[in-house]
């Protein structure tokens, strides 16, 4: 198989949102003229990062500049940072064996939930035949997947089997933050929520901070340290993203006051009942 600078190349750019606001682009961009998906992927690849629990899409574009058609046998599509790779999942039509003329191009959608906060690197590899002989060409894309907040616990012990969860939630988007649910998930049957803060969304300023109590009932007999609480689920909306769904690491008994734990992604980002356990979901 070959490998050399064939006139094939590919080119990535993360698609923006659904709920991007196109009239403020437009703005924006000093522009009258209707944008393609291609212009508004320009804006958002410049302009707005992404966040840890974010399902991000990105536009992937093959162009022929060849003289003769080009067959696809296969596309390697995936997704890395420092703890390792995955693939990304394909949006619509599978790739494979599509041609494509002389002097044209194609567009494909992948996505992916960022489980990892920091670089994300997006490497696309692509096999094609030309009628003579296989090649392979190759693109990498990279951004960074920002923490969209601080969060902090704290334990209090009201009596001897219940306690009091205090978490503090601190904004560190550059706007602000919509908080549309904050619940506390039991890791167990053992363990009761009798009572919780939450009641309705609440907006939290840039550098801004929300506190959260939650009173937890629990099993005298797994009261002995180490033993799991549960975690807490935070979804909230910035500007220019949809819904994002993130869930603390596991809270425990005791738990050292002030101490940020890691967030962790899930993808369903529609946890309502506060006496379910939650689980986070790997990349």
């Amino acid at each position: 198989m070959s490998r050399y600078a064939a006139p094939v190349c590919i080119s990535i750019k993360r698609i923006p949102p659904i709920d991007v606001d196109i009239n403020q682009i437009s703005k924006d961009l000093s522009t009258l003229s209707a944008q393609t998906c291609r212009s508004y992927s320009d804006y958002y690849s410049s302009s707005l990062p992404s966040y840890i629990g974010e399902k991000v899409e990105f536009y992937v574009e093959i162009s022929n500049a060849s003289n003769s058609t080009i067959r696809i046998l296969k596309i390697e599509a995936s997704i890395s940072s420092e703890t390792g790779r995955c693939p990304l999942d394909e949006v619509g039509t599978s790739s494979k064996y599509l041609s494509i003329a002389p002097s044209t191009s194609i567009s494909l959608r992948f996505v992916k939930l960022l489980c990892e906060i920091g670089e994300q690197t997006v490497h696309i590899s692509l096999t094609y035949n030309n009628s003579l002989t296989d090649f392979v060409v190759s693109e990498e894309y990279r951004f960074q997947s920002l923490k969209p907040f601080d969060i902090a616990f704290s334990r209090t012990q009201l009596s001897h089997n219940r306690f009091v969860v205090n978490s503090t939630i601190t904004n560190r988007l550059a706007t602000d933050m919509l908080l549309t649910n904050v619940a506390f998930g039991v890791a167990s049957s053992r363990v009761k929520q009798i009572h919780t803060s939450f009641d309705s969304a609440v907006s939290v300023h840039r550098d801004g901070k929300y506190m959260h109590f939650c009173i937890l009932e629990v099993d005298p007999e797994i009261l002995q340290k180490g033993a799991v609480l549960g975690s807490l689920a935070i979804h909230f909306i910035a500007k220019g993203h949809k819904e994002i769904g993130l869930t603390s690491t596991k809270v425990t008994i005791p738990v050292d006051f002030d101490v940020t734990l890691q967030l962790r992604a899930f993808p369903e980002p529609k946890f309502k009942d506060t006496t379910r356990s939650i689980k986070s979901s790997p990349c």
